[in-house]
């Protein structure tokens, strides 16, 4: 099978953003490397769990949650289905994970202060050990 449109920007981005950290751009890297996760969780929902958008859009416009949020919580438990060690560890990997990559986002994309070399490579070492995790499934 051919790689998905969304594969493909999940390794160009992550590839950016360790492009943007080398040359000193790190507010942008914490953008990249979220984004590098986000798509291959939409990739888990439409492939792997065989989903649709138009599902994807109901159900998080159903549900009290953020569409970022909700597919998580979905792809968590997407995830912990598998029910072995591994799965179990994994997706506890993105339950923990993935949030502390979304503030640091956050923190480059919104806040009032600097975002630093030290934070630019956290959302690397994040991102590479997420996408690790969701490229299994």
């Amino acid at each position: 099978m051919l790689n998905s449109p969304l594969q493909n920007k999940s390794k160009l981005l992550i590839a950016s953003a360790e492009l943007l950290h080398n040359n000193y751009y790190y507010p942008a890297v914490a953008h990249a490397s979220y984004y590098s996760c986000y798509q291959l969780m939409k990739y888990i929902w439409l492939y792997s769990m065989g989903k649709s958008q138009e599902e994807l859009d109901l159900n998080t416009s159903l549900s009290r949650l953020g569409s970022h949020e909700y597919l998580l919580n979905e792809v968590v438990k997407y995830v912990n289905n598998f029910q072995n060690d591994k799965s179990e560890k994994d997706a506890r990997s993105l339950r923990n994970d993935i949030p502390q990559l979304k503030r640091l986002r956050t923190d480059a994309d919104y806040s009032d202060n600097n975002f630093d070399s030290i934070k630019s490579l956290k959302s690397i070492r994040l991102s590479k050990s997420l996408l690790t995790i969701l490229k299994k499934y």
